[in-house]
């Protein structure tokens, strides 16, 4: 099923300042053809504006997926900000693929209807090599204005004293920062001080391949909450046994799941349900080679070296992923929402929570916004920074989204416009937050995942059992941390 295009530049435009949340005027139609509804309309009363764009939305007309334009009224509230008298140019970086990184330039046009004098320049870097630029252009003093961060880079660069703290900004703007869940905001801080107003939430989850659990009549993963006690790692394996398909010479035609030995969301995911720990409370030292740490990490490798239900290192081949449908489950984040709306076209997915171990939890993850220590003009960094981070900004991208936006007036947009896409139970998303939590973040991030996987892909091959691995994985991580 195709997902809902892009908005085009005169829409985004008429949509500048956007705040509060929309109203479908002009339901679809039930014809199989699309109807176009064209109608603009501009009221102003004091502070108020209400303004009608255009989004294209994917119905089911007649058993056929139609592409629909459909009319919106959303409604802002103007608020005051600093005088700018002079034209600024404001430098920004940002990651994201090309789709993105365009709706991300369409969401910039709409601020500068609002703040003429404000230009924001964007230093596109392509998704891999972000990190690597932004500390090779902090280390030549030519980083941006305003930094795209995500929650495992920021204690590197505010530990150093590279980022501005926006504590006073916040203050003079009587900025409401109740617009934000609070775990979000505490990613960003350091030392008391906010530096960085969060852009995106990305709670991980699980996606679910709905067709293929249809024909081996199974129960879906719970959409909520409420109905996920029956779900849990015996479940999982239960599930992704009756799943996970072979050819006459055994070899992997369909996984039941699909999870990692390497990846940041797997290595806390696992350890934490099972009522362990990557690290100690204090950051200070590594606690994996705990027996409970130990004990989850093996139940997720037992999955691919035991029961076979789950690729092994070097097993997902191009005809082994999600999206081609030979994957039962996997990892969700509400970064995936635009590729797998794009490219999931032969059969139908849905959302769930995942399984809970002994005890429930997900990964947490954010994207802020931060400004650099350096910057000239605060002001005008402010204001873009806010617009973007905001609930204006935060509205725009509800109907184009990187991931779940940041605020929570639209995220509940957000939910409310995937309604017609895509996957049904994205309420599911917003849920989760009630459970998940950041992974165990220091300023040397990177280097620990490295570190951890390194030795959990040996444990997956057979080259050393899990424990040695937890063992050796744990004296390297604390030789880092005391380095």
């Amino acid at each position: 099923m195709r997902g809902n295009r892009n908005l085009t530049r005169r829409g985004f435009l008429r949509a500048s300042g956007l705040t509060a949340a929309g109203a479908l005027l002009a339901a679809c139609g039930a014809t199989p053809t699309p109807q176009v509804v064209e109608k603009v309309v501009t009221q102003v009363v004091e502070k108020q504006v209400t303004q009608v764009v255009e989004k294209e939305v994917t119905k089911i007309v007649e058993g056929t997926p139609q592409i629909v334009k459909e009319t919106v009224v959303v409604e802002t509230v103007v608020t005051p900000t600093a005088a700018i008298t002079q034209p600024t140019t404001v430098t920004v970086s940002f990651w994201a693929y090309p789709e993105q990184m365009a709706e991300f330039q369409l969401l910039l046009d709409a601020f500068v209807t609002k703040q003429p004098l404000i230009k924001p320049e964007v230093i596109p870097v392509p998704v891999g090599e972000y990190w690597a630029k932004l500390q090779t252009m902090i280390a030549g003093g030519s980083e941006p204005n305003l930094m795209y961060l995500a929650a495992y880079w920021f204690p590197a660069l505010a530990s150093k004293d590279l980022i501005l703290a926006i504590d006073p900004l916040i203050e003079a703007s009587k900025w409401d920062m109740s617009m934000y869940w609070e775990q979000t905001l505490a990613a960003f801080k350091w030392n008391g001080k906010q530096y960085g107003l969060p852009y995106v939430l990305s709670p991980g989850i699980l996606a679910y391949n709905k067709t293929i659990f249809d024909s081996a009549g199974l129960k879906y993963p719970p959409g909520k909450l409420a109905d996920a006690d029956w779900w849990t790692w015996d479940k999982l394996l239960e599930t992704a046994t009756a799943l996970t398909k072979l050819d006459s010479s055994g070899r992997p035609l369909q996984f039941g799941c699909n999870f990692s030995p390497d990846y940041w969301a797997d290595i806390h995911y696992w350890v934490r349900a099972n009522n362990g720990k990557v690290l100690s409370d204090d950051l200070k030292k590594c606690l994996l080679d705990s027996a409970e740490s130990t004990e989850g990490l093996t139940w997720e490798m037992e999955l691919a070296t035991k029961h076979k239900v789950n690729p092994n290192v070097g097993e997902a081949t191009g005809n082994i992923g999600f999206p081609m449908g030979t994957i039962g489950m996997t990892w969700f984040f509400g970064s995936n929402i635009p590729g797998f709306r794009k490219q999931i076209t032969q059969f139908e997915w849905n959302i769930g929570h995942l399984p809970k171990g002994k005890v429930r939890t997900a990964p947490l993850a954010s994207e802020c916004f931060a400004p650099s220590k350096r910057i000239k003009q605060p002001d005008a960094v402010w204001q873009l920074l806010s617009f973007l981070c905001g609930d204006e900004g935060q509205m725009l991208q509800a109907y184009h989204p990187r991931s779940m936006p940041s605020t929570k007036k639209a995220a509940r947009k957000f939910v409310e416009l995937s309604a017609t896409l895509p996957p049904a139970d994205l309420a599911a998303y917003p849920e989760a937050l009630e459970y998940a939590r950041f992974p165990d973040i220091t300023t040397k991030w990177a280097e620990m995942i490295s570190l951890i996987g390194k030795e959990t892909q040996k444990a997956w091959l057979g080259q050393q059992t899990m424990p040695e691995a937890t063992a050796a994985a744990t004296k390297n991580v604390n030789d880092l941390l005391a380095s």
